[in-house]
């Protein structure tokens, strides 16, 4: 089990936040947990727009999940996301981007990442 803070420092506020894992081998699945979501104030808690992608050896892009730009006014519980290998490739890298500017560019966001916990990652068989 693993725990990442998906964060930038001594970086100008204008690109998303991101970081690739890289495999020693590719791999056939990786799941991952985004916590649960509590918001401090009636107000709510705007929660970045954040994307993983997973890349076949080939550099390709094969799977990709993620949410949108949200405003969240009551909990919301723990999601698991999970990428899949296409038959006959495998996973060689996973790419977490985190992006908290709005539709304008300008920050937006209450934060600028997203905590990601139990990344679990199945080897391909055979």
């Amino acid at each position: 089990m693993s725990q990442n803070f998906l964060s930038q420092v001594n970086v100008a506020r204008e690109a998303p936040s991101s970081f690739r894992l890289r495999f020693a081998e590719p791999v056939e699945r990786i799941s991952f947990v985004v916590p649960a979501i509590y918001p401090a104030s009636p107000s709510g808690v705007t929660f970045p727009a954040w994307r993983a992608t997973a890349y076949a050896p080939s550099g390709r892009p094969v799977s990709t999940v993620g949410e949108a730009l949200t405003r969240r006014f009551a909990d919301e519980p723990s999601q698991t996301y999970t990428l899949r290998a296409p038959d006959f490739e495998g996973i060689q890298e996973v790419e977490f981007e985190s992006d908290w500017r709005g539709p304008d560019g300008a920050p937006f966001a209450g934060f600028e990442a997203i905590l990601i916990e139990q990344i679990a990652v199945q080897r391909r068989r055979g």
